[in-house]
């Protein structure tokens, strides 16, 4: 499989590790960056800062490799940590593409998650590499990660009571997080 786009959030993906990491150039090539990806470049080459990566990347989906297969238990997953001087950092990609196959060789499954979901259930002491071994990527140390989950809750408890001040109206799905919401950014 060479997409996840589409897919359903928790649908089960398995890893190919001939349309991962060796042939993500080829790839790249033939699929426009995603709007993560872009933010991250534009951040790298002075265009934007690190307040856009995050918008981004909270709005994102994306990809955890994982060394189970996905089931609607996601407590279930074993998703591929580096260790970062003593941190374990949480891998995540931003496409398929993105997964080398070093990470492939251990982890055959991914599942396509919200990272606003994800950062919310990271354990207290994990930090977070987005697209490691790839030029468009970045880390949070987990302090940063906590912060960014507890601004995320913080927001989703505020529109929740937004909603329920309000009369009445027609129930719709989630829409973006506004990051300017968030406090420290």
């Amino acid at each position: 499989m060479t997409s996840t786009e589409g897919a359903d959030t928790n649908e089960p993906q398995n890893i190919d590790a001939s349309t991962t990491g060796e042939t993500a150039d080829t790839q790249e090539e033939a699929r426009e960056s995603t709007p993560l990806e872009a933010a991250i470049a534009n951040g790298q080459a002075g265009q934007g800062d690190m307040n856009d990566v995050i918008a981004q990347f909270v709005n994102a989906l994306i990809v955890v490799p994982t060394a189970t297969e996905v089931t609607d238990d996601l407590n279930e997953l074993q998703p591929v940590l580096f260790d970062r001087e003593g941190m374990p950092m949480l891998a995540v990609f931003t496409h398929i593409d993105r997964i080398p196959p070093q990470v492939a060789d251990v982890a055959s499954y991914a599942v396509q998650l919200p990272a606003a979901e994800l950062v919310q259930a990271i354990p207290a002491e994990t930090g977070l590499v987005v697209n490691p071994g790839n030029p468009e990527g970045f880390e949070m140390l987990a302090e940063g990660v906590q912060q960014l989950a507890n601004d995320v809750r913080n927001m989703v408890a505020a529109m929740e009571q937004a909603q329920a001040d309000e009369p009445a109206a027609p129930t719709t799905t989630p829409g973006k997080v506004d990051p300017s919401g968030i406090p420290n950014f």
